[in-house]
Order: C-alpha cells, then structure tokens, then sequence
C-alpha cells in the first residue's frame, strides 16, 4: 500500500520538476505521446501544465506535507490492523480456554465418576469377602445404583436360621433396669442436654412417669408413690436448690458402687494415658477403660452401662468427656467428703481433709520455716566470720612478704582503693618464691573460725606446670591467685572487699593448724584452695507444699481462684443465681468471704483446705444442692411404700 502510494507521489512531483525552454517543452509531450510503450498507456499519462508562481513558491511544503499525511494515514492504518488482530487472537483465546475449561469439566466428572463406581465395586467385593470368610448368608439385597452400592434392609431374601441371644436383665421392684434408665435419660437428653433441669420441670415429669407411663419407664414399686412422695424424694435426692442435675438421677439408679479417693486418681491417670489436654477420649478409648465398678458386674450389663454413660457424657457426638463423669461420681458420706473428692480429682493428688492432720502440718511448717530462717542467719554470720578471717590471712601474707628477706618482691598489689576502682576484678597477688626454709607462723595473731576446713595447704609440683585443675595460675617465680570467673563478685560497699562465696566444701567439725602456713623453699609452690560456706537445701513455700504423711502424698493449701474453679465445674449452674442467702450475696462473694476468713497471712494467704471443708458456714451452704452427698434412690423408694403400708 505504501509503494503504490509513493508512485503517485513520484509522479505527481514530477509535475512540477524543471522543463526545457523553447521547443524542448512542445516537443517532450509529443514524445510522450508518441511512445508506443506500454500499449494505450498514453492517453491516461498526466498532461504536463504549469503551475502558477504561488505554488512554485510553496512547492517543498505542499510536498512535505503529502508525505507526512502519507506517513501518518500508513500508520493508522497499520495500528488498526494490529487492534484487529490482537481482539481476534483475544477472542480466540476465549474461545479454546472455554473449551479446554468444559472438557476439563467433563474430565473430573467421568473421573468421580469412575471412581464411585469403583469404590461400590470394591465395598461389594470386600462385603462378599467378609460374608465368606464369616461364613454367613446375607439377608438384605444388594443393590448397585447408579454409582452407588448398598444392601436395602426392607428386602429379605430369606429368613434367619437362627435368632441371635437378647440379653434380659433381672428385673426388680424398686430398681431401675438399665434399658429404662435409657429410655428416661433420653427424655431429658431432649429437654436438657446440658444436664441441669428446672426443679419444677423435674418434678412434672417423674410424677407423669408415675402416675400414667405406659412404657413402664420406672419399676413397678414406684408407681405406689403419691405425689407427696415424689416431692420429698426430689428434695432428699437434690436438696432446695432450683436447678437439678439430672444425670446424677441417673447415677443413683445405675446401682454401682461411688469411687474412693484412690479409685478415681487411677481412673483419672488411666484416662490421661489418652488424653492430657482436652478431658475427652474417644468411645473406643472410653470401652477399652477399666472402671473402678467392674469387678462384680456381668459383661453384657457392663457393656450397657458403659454406653448409657457414654451416651450421657457424649459431646459433638463421638467423644467421651470423662472429666466431667468423674466430678458427678465425687460423692462421700458428708459434703466435706465429697468436695475433698472433687477436689483430689482435679489436683490429681489427695488433699487433707481431717482438722487434726492439717493443723500438725500447718505447726510442722511453721518450725520448719523458723528453723530455716535461723540456719540462714547462722550461715550468714559464719561466711563474714570467714571473710574477716581470710582478709586478715591475705594481709598478714602480704606484711611477712615484704619483711622477710631481699628475695621477695612485691610484683602487684591491689589493695582496698584499687579494688573499689576495679569491682568486677578479685585481688591477684604474685609472689616469688622463698628462699628461708623457716617455719616461722604467719597467722599467729589471728583467730581461726570453726567454719573453716581449710585455708592454704602447701605441696611439690612441677615448676614448669603453667596452670592446675582450678583455675590456680603457677610459676617457677611466683604462685599468682586467680579465682575461677563465676566466683568474681562485686564488694558491697568501700570498705568491704572481701569475695563472696558460694560453694559447700567446708566442714564445721574440722580446723586447720596455724602452723600449717608456712613459706616454701626456691622448689616449692604456695597452692590456694577455694573456700564456699555450705548451702541449704531447705525450700519452704506457701504454694502447693506437698510432704510425706503416714506413707501418703498430700497437698494441703489451696488459693481462691483454683476453689472457685472446682467449684463452677462441679456446679457450674450455682454460679448463675445473683442471690443465694439472705444477705443477697452470689455464690463468688459467699466463697471469697470463707476465703478471708480462713486464709493465713503467714502462707501467702492461702488456706488450708482443711479448714475450708471443715467451716461450718461453706459446708450449710453447699448442702442445699446434695451435690457432694451419697444417694440411693432405690432405698428411699422403698422406705415410702413400707412406710406408707
């Protein structure tokens, strides 16, 4: 396109190109005219004119201009022709990706297909391999569907040879079998599944269970009861409290044996096997669990109870929290008993419970304390006894060194002032090494504390050994006392720079001689030995203190914050209620009010827990909920009717 439209731009220019003057101008048409080449190419050849002088003047820019609008109109041209081809290739990028996208589709879904298919196959034959290794026909009628494959139950084939063995449990008057406990915890599954039950709402139900059950969901005996009874018998089981626990309704008619304190540490111990986080284990895990009443108990009736337990401390439906079915079989005898219990379980060791153990331990700690602090005292004034001592040691050695002959030479001396200057440093003194034999004492005038086994000891070593096992830099001509760099320690004030020390290797019944100070010949060394005051072992704390009593581990304080937590999870609906006594207080005022009273300042005001289950006040409290007591709903039952007669 370009090349033709230069052609006419030649040709047009060329119009206008220089001619001949005088005959040459006439004669150049007629040879153009007269050409022969190109066949009738002469008529359309453009006729030569001239042009006026106005466009002679503006020739080179009439021409440039035609070039640049050449240019441009080319280069339009070319852009839209790109644009073209770019939306096209755009759109047919669409296209195949929405085609590649609708195969892919295709694709998965013959491919899940397949795969469903395959998987149905697979459960028939694994079904048929089960079938024949067991040796038993199959009722139901397999059935492919689809890509599905299951046994519809509603077509029989045939009918069973042999009819499996129900167990039937022994049924009596006044005691729940477990297939009707079943049936009454799923009633109030339904209305409570978090376990506590309006006291009113409570009451309704079992007295419909009594009066009109057609299903028979509680033993015969008990439909001898007149609604008085079932009132009374609610208010011994549960006590006055408006919320009732529900599950442990169950728990009193299940007739086992409540736990001691040592059956459910090692439930617990067992279960954390498991679990030691969450409180939850799975229903397998729960089934593999031995429990503390399964001595006496028949298997198939074992195996019911675990599933009724199961199913009543279930959560998300597959996960057993056996933390929470432990805390409702906490019971004793008195509230005291079973809130010690509670307590022991969640500790995960027992607590004292008894006033006179308890308050023994509070007098054994006490006097332990007091004769720590006195020991520690007594350690105390015994290191600065020491540290006088061998400040005086050092200063007599010094004075003996430098009046004892020409032979020695005081190298470096780092007195009082310089080592204020110098904190982090211990004294380092050189000696050269002695000439005189003499055996004169250099500590004479000093007196030795009974704190100290040994303060300088003399022997022959090699004088070419530049350091010994302890850190004790040694030459041939001088003993330089270098302590070891974690016994460098800052003096507490000016006036006092003596090292403080640390290690235990003195013994109180052992003395070291003054004359065994003595100066060594040209080929013997002065050796050093570190010097510590015994350290005590002792520690005594307000928390969590656990001792040794009567063979058994005990723990004996406990702070508020960890009773109110026993507390709200053992009768988490109790801490809802905004007043719960006469003087309108809630249950976290009523408990940090015993608190006060029976915390000891002397324990980081912590309490024993002795006194906690033996205060009067907290235990009244706590009985209007039965919570902690041993019920048996059976007996009860049976002492209305007999009474009644």
């Amino acid at each position: 396109m370009e090349r033709v439209a230069m052609e006419v731009y030649e040709k047009t220019k060329g119009l206008f190109g220089p001619h001949a003057a005088g005959g040459k101008e006439k004669d150049k048409p007629k040879k153009l005219n007269g050409s022969k080449k190109g066949g009738g190419g002469e008529k359309n050849m453009l006729k030569l004119f001239e042009p006026d002088e106005k466009v002679k003047r503006n020739f080179g820019k009439i021409f440039d201009e035609w070039i640049c609008a050449l240019r441009g109109e080319t280069a339009r041209v070319t852009l839209r022709l790109k644009l073209l081809r770019t939306d096209f290739v755009r759109s047919v990028d669409e296209v195949v990706s929405t085609l590649q996208k609708a195969f892919r589709d295709i694709y998965e879904d013959i491919y899940k297909r397949y795969r469903a298919e395959v998987d149905s196959v697979n459960r028939a034959c694994e079904l048929l391999c089960s079938a024949i290794e067991a040796g038993v026909r199959i009722q139901e009628e397999l059935v492919f569907k689809g890509d599905d494959f299951y046994a519809d139950s509603k077509y029989i084939l045939y009918t069973s040879e042999v009819e499996e063995e129900i167990y039937e449990e022994a049924s009596d008057d006044y005691i729940f079998t477990i297939k009707q406990l079943d049936e009454v915890s799923k009633i109030f599954l339904d209305l409570a599944p978090s376990g506590w039950l309006p006291l009113r709402s409570f009451t309704f139900i079992l007295q419909d269970m009594t009066v009109s059950d057609q299903q028979k969901s509680v033993p015969k005996m008990w439909f001898n009861l007149p609604v008085e009874d079932i009132d009374k018998l609610i208010k011994e089981l549960f006590g006055t409290f408006e919320m009732v626990p529900w599950k442990e309704f169950v728990l009193y008619n299940l007739m086992v044996a409540f736990p001691t304190e040592d059956e459910l540490l090692n439930c617990r111990r067992a279960f954390l096997e498991f679990d030691e986080v969450t409180g939850l284990v799975t229903k397998d895990n729960f089934k593999e669990m031995k429990l503390w009443f399964e001595g006496g108990e028949k298997i198939e009736r074992l195996l019911m109870i675990k599933d009724l337990l199961f199913k009543l401390y279930r959560v998300d439906g597959t996960w057993f929290n056996y933390t929470a079915m432990l805390l409702d079989f906490c019971k004793g005898k008195n509230t005291a008993e079973g809130l010690g219990k509670a307590l022991t379980l969640s500790f995960g060791i027992k607590v004292c419970s008894e006033k006179e153990m308890g308050d023994d331990q509070a007098t054994n700690m006490i006097l332990d304390r007091a004769f720590y602090e006195e020991e520690l005292a007594r350690r105390e004034e015994e290191r600065f006894d020491n540290i006088e001592y061998i400040d005086g040691v050092v200063k007599e050695l010094i004075d003996q060194s430098v009046h004892l002959c020409e032979s020695t030479i005081i190298e470096e001396v780092f007195d009082e002032e310089t080592q204020v200057a110098e904190q982090e440093r211990q004294p380092s003194i050189k000696i050269v090494t002695l000439e005189d034999e003499s055996n004169s004492s250099v500590t004479g005038k000093l007196k030795m504390p009974d704190g100290i086994k040994k303060i300088l000891s003399s022997r022959i070593s090699d004088p070419y050994k530049a350091r010994d096992e302890k850190g004790v830099q040694i030459n041939v001509y001088s003993v330089s006392i270098l302590p070891e760099p974690d016994e460098y320690v800052e003096p507490k004030s000016s006036d006092e720079t003596e090292p403080k020390l640390t290690k235990s290797n003195l013994n109180e019944d052992e003395t070291q001689p003054v004359d065994d100070v003595r100066r060594m010949s040209s080929e013997q060394e002065l050796e050093v030995q570190e010097m510590s005051v015994p350290e005590l072992e002792v520690e005594l704390s307000g928390v969590d203190v656990v001792k040794e009593c009567n063979e058994r581990r005990y723990r004996y304080l406990i702070n508020v914050e960890e009773l109110k937590d026993v507390l709200k999870r053992v009768i988490p609906d109790y801490f809802k209620v905004r007043k719960i006594n006469q003087e309108e207080q809630n249950i976290d005022e009523f408990v940090q009010e015993i608190y006060e009273q029976c915390k000891r300042p002397d324990f980081n005001d912590e309490c024993f827990i002795h006194d906690i289950l033996n205060n009067k006040t907290f235990l009244e409290h706590l009985s209007i909920t039965c919570k902690f007591l041993i019920r048996s709903a059976p007996k009860i039952v049976q002492d209305y009717v007999e009474r009644n007669k």
